[in-house]
């Protein structure tokens, strides 16, 4: 017959599987922020590089702007074409009739760019137009 002493205690857990539980719970603490962080930053890698596109086609669109006999729909297929496709939601030259030598023409273009970061959304909601960043770049330049 086995006598089971009731005054026995539980094993008492070693030093290691301690810290292992405790790490556990600083990465649980920690991953999101830093996953969050990382979002962002590709957010704005890529509201960077979609401004600088945008930049790029409505400048231009400018240029063949400045051109007296370029029509409006001409200078709106060339910024569409230099940018990359689906980038523009907007397109607007003004003015939008006919140009004469001397005038100033302005070409506007609107990119609406969806972010990636599922908190950016909430964090940055004065500045977003329905969960959008909007972009607007403008190009002014005179007619020859």
């Amino acid at each position: 017959m086995t006598l089971v002493s009731r005054s026995a205690k539980p094993p008492r857990l070693d030093r290691h599987s301690r810290r292992r539980g405790q790490s556990m719970v600083e990465t649980a603490l920690v991953l999101p922020v830093i996953v969050l962080l990382l979002t962002g930053m590709v957010d704005f890698g890529r509201a960077f590089y979609h401004n600088v596109v945008l930049a790029s086609a409505v400048r231009e669109g400018a240029r063949i702007a400045s051109d007296s006999k370029a029509s409006t729909s001409d200078i709106t297929t060339a910024v569409s074409a230099a940018a990359p496709s689906g980038l523009l939601t907007c397109c607007t030259v003004t003015p939008s009739g006919t140009r004469r030598s001397g005038d100033t023409v302005v070409v506007t273009a609107t990119y609406a760019m969806p972010l990636v970061a599922p908190g950016m959304s909430a964090l940055l909601s004065p500045i977003l137009t329905s969960g959008n960043l909007v972009l607007t770049q403008t190009a002014r330049m005179v007619v020859f």
